[in-house]
C-alpha cells in the first residue's frame, strides 16, 4: 500500500509538471499584437461606419480606425475661407511626407467643404495642400498631419496663393453618387428627377352617342365614325363691302395748295426782345423783371412823388443802392457812392437809394431819410421801398443791406455786390462804369 501510494504521488507530480510547460509553450506560439498588446482593433461596417454620415460628412465624435492590415487610415475634416464658408470647386492634394518618391493624389472636396480621405497608413506623414476658387481668384491653404485624423480643418486664403501653387483640376469639385433613374412606378416615387410623379390613369374618350344626345360617354379611342372631341366648323362671315365714293364729274373738286413763300408771315420782333410794356405810368409800387433784365419798376421818392426807370432815369448807367438808415455797413458805403456820383454824375451814371425803412408812416419814414442824406451829404434821388414787400427789393432778390445793383441802358443787370464794398470792389465798379460810358 505505502509503494502504490509513493507511485501515485510521484505520477501526480509529472503531470503538473508536463501542464505547466505545455502552458508555457502555448504562450510562446501566439505572442502579442505589433499595435501594444490587448486586443485587435475594432471594425465596422461600411454602410454603418460611425465615421461618416449618409452625405459623407466626417462626426466629429467618432475616433479614428484603422484596419487590421495598418492601411486602412483615414484623414477627414472640413475646407473653409476666411469667412468660415467652404470655396467653390475644391480640390485637395495629397503628398506622402514619409516617401519622398509618392505621387501625389487628388481628392475632391463636396460642395459643403467636406473630404475624406481612406486606406491610408497608420501613422504615416502627410501634406494637404487645398485649392479652391472665388470667383476668378485662387484661394490656397497648407497643413500637415499624421494618419488617422478626422477633425483637420483648412483654412484657405488669397494671400496663401502663390505662382507655384498647382491649379485647379478643370472638373467640378463634386460630382457626387450619379444614382441610375429607376423605372415609373403607380407610386410615383424614384422619378429621375427626385420629384413626385403622378401615377399613370387611363381616360376613356368620350363621343356623342345617339342615346345621350346632349353628353358625351366613352368610345372607342380612334374611332372614325365618333371621334372626339368634334371639329369646330365656324363658317366664314363675308365681310360688308363699301360703297365706292361717287364724285360727279361735273364739278371738278379743286384741292387747295399752299401759299406761296412769300404770303408766309414773319414775326417782325425778334424773340429775345422783352414783352411790351404799357407806355402809361406804372403802378406804384411796381416792378417787372425778366431773366436779368429790369425792364421797369416805379417807387415813390421821399416827397412822394413817384419815380419810374423807363421814364425818369436820367444816366445812361443807374446804380441802385438798397439800404437803410440805422445799417452801419450801409452808412460806411455813403462816401464812396457819393466819390462814384462826383467822378461820373455829369457822364451818365445816375445813382438811386432805396431806403428799406420799417415803422412810422410814410412822412416819418421821408423824414429819417432826408436827415440822414442831409447829415451825410448825399446828393442822389432817394426813393421810399415801403417794406419788406417791397416789389423790387422781391424782384432783385435783396437778402441784405448794403446791396448794389447796377443796371446798364436796357436795364440789363451787369454788376452786383453785397455787403460793404472795400477797395478792391470799388476799384473794380469804377473801372466797369469807365468801360460802359467809354471815358
Amino acid at each position: 500500500m505505502r509503494v502504490l501510494a509513493c507511485i501515485l504521488v510521484v505520477g501526480n507530480l509529472c503531470l503538473v509538471g508536463g501542464g505547466c510547460a505545455l502552458f508555457k509553450k502555448s504562450n510562446n506560439d501566439h505572442p502579442a499584437p505589433a499595435t501594444g498588446g490587448g486586443a485587435p482593433p475594432a471594425k465596422f461596417p461600411g454602410s454603418n461606419d460611425p465615421i461618416l454620415n449618409s452625405s459623407g460628412v466626417p462626426q466629429a465624435n467618432a475616433a479614428p480606425v484603422q484596419s487590421s492590415s495598418g492601411s486602412g487610415a483615414m484623414l477627414a475634416g472640413r475646407v473653409v475661407d476666411g469667412y468660415s464658408k467652404p470655396p467653390a470647386n475644391t480640390f485637395i492634394r495629397l503628398v506622402s511626407v514619409d516617401q519622398k518618391d509618392a505621387q501625389p493624389t487628388e481628392v475632391a472636396v463636396t460642395p459643403d467643404g467636406y473630404f475624406t480621405i481612406q486606406n491610408l497608413k497608420s501613422g504615416g506623414n502627410y501634406k494637404l495642400l487645398a485649392r479652391g476658387k472665388n470667383g476668378d481668384r485662387m484661394l490656397a491653404g497648407i497643413t500637415y498631419t499624421s494618419a488617422p485624423n478626422v477633425r483637420l480643418l483648412i483654412q484657405v486664403k488669397e494671400e496663401f496663393a502663390g505662382q507655384n501653387t498647382p491649379d485647379v483640376p478643370p472638373s467640378p469639385a463634386y460630382q457626387g453618387e450619379k444614382k441610375q433613374p429607376e423605372a415609373s412606378k403607380t407610386s410615383g416615387i424614384g422619378s429621375p428627377s427626385g420629384e413626385m410623379e403622378m401615377p399613370a390613369v387611363s381616360v376613356p374618350t368620350p363621343s356623342q352617342t345617339s342615346s345621350n344626345p346632349q353628353g358625351w360617354s366613352p368610345s372607342v379611342v380612334g374611332s372614325k365614325e365618333n371621334d372626339w372631341p368634334p371639329t369646330l366648323n365656324i363658317q366664314p362671315q363675308k365681310r360688308p363691302t363699301v360703297p365706292s365714293l361717287q364724285i360727279n364729274d361735273s364739278k371738278p373738286v379743286t384741292v387747295p395748295s399752299a401759299p406761296p413763300a412769300r404770303d408766309v408771315i414773319k414775326p417782325t420782333a425778334p424773340a429775345t426782345e422783352p414783352l411790351p410794356v404799357s407806355t402809361g405810368p406804372a403802378r406804384v409800387p411796381s416792378c417787372v423783371k425778366v431773366g436779368r433784365q429790369v425792364v421797369n419798376f416805379a417807387l415813390n421818392d421821399t416827397h412822394g412823388e413817384p419815380w419810374e426807370l423807363r421814364t425818369s432815369r436820367k444816366g445812361k448807367l443807374v446804380l441802385l443802392d438798397f439800404w437803410w438808415t440805422e445799417c452801419a455797413p450801409c452808412l460806411g458805403a455813403l462816401p464812396d457812392l457819393c466819390k462814384l456820383h462826383q467822378k461820373f454824375g455829369g457822364k451818365g451814371l445816375e445813382i438811386v437809394g432805396i431806403a428799406n425803412e420799417s415803422g412810422g408812416s410814410f412822412q416819418v419814414q421821408a423824414l429819417r431819410v432826408q436827415s440822414v442824406c442831409t447829415r451825410h451829404q448825399v446828393p442822389y434821388k432817394q426813393l421810399l421801398a415801403g417794406g419788406p414787400s417791397c416789389p423790387v427789393r422781391t424782384q432783385l432778390e435783396v437778402q441784405a443791406f448794403p446791396t448794389l445793383v447796377l443796371l446798364d441802358s436796357e436795364g440789363w443787370i451787369i454788376w452786383t455786390h453785397v455787403g460793404r464794398p472795400d477797395q478792391n470792389a470799388v476799384t473794380e465798379l469804377d473801372r466797369l462804369i469807365q468801360r460802359r460810358l467809354g471815358k
